[in-house]
């Protein structure tokens, strides 16, 4: 089991993924870029325009599916499960309320 990347570390999930978005970023800027050329028609023939398109739409569905993957890794690296932290401190704590009302139930018999 690899331990868990804490925020704020060189190297850390969270450099990662600001890492990874600007790279996103950079290259959906570079793909609004070709899809303007496209729509300008400075891309030649229509099968060479249409291969293009076809190949944009497959590169933006591939950035926008590893940065979900991304993300996701991030959220359980860090505890995050349905969008929500896990705060163990609070559930061993109410874990610890619970077992003394059940110890002190029992003691009252």
């Amino acid at each position: 089991m690899q331990p868990s990347p804490s925020f704020g570390s060189e190297g850390s999930a969270s450099d990662i993924l600001r890492q990874t978005e600007a790279h996103y970023e950079r290259a959906i800027q570079a793909l609004g870029a070709l899809i303007q050329r496209i729509e300008s028609g400075d891309l030649g023939a229509r099968t060479e325009v249409q291969q293009t398109a076809t190949d944009v739409r497959k590169a933006m569905q591939t950035f926008f599916d590893e940065r979900k993957k991304i993300e996701d890794q991030l959220r359980r690296d860090t505890g995050v499960v349905h969008a929500v932290a896990l705060d163990f401190n609070a559930a061993r704590d109410e874990i610890g309320r619970r077992l003394d009302r059940l110890r002190a139930a029992r003691a009252a018999e």
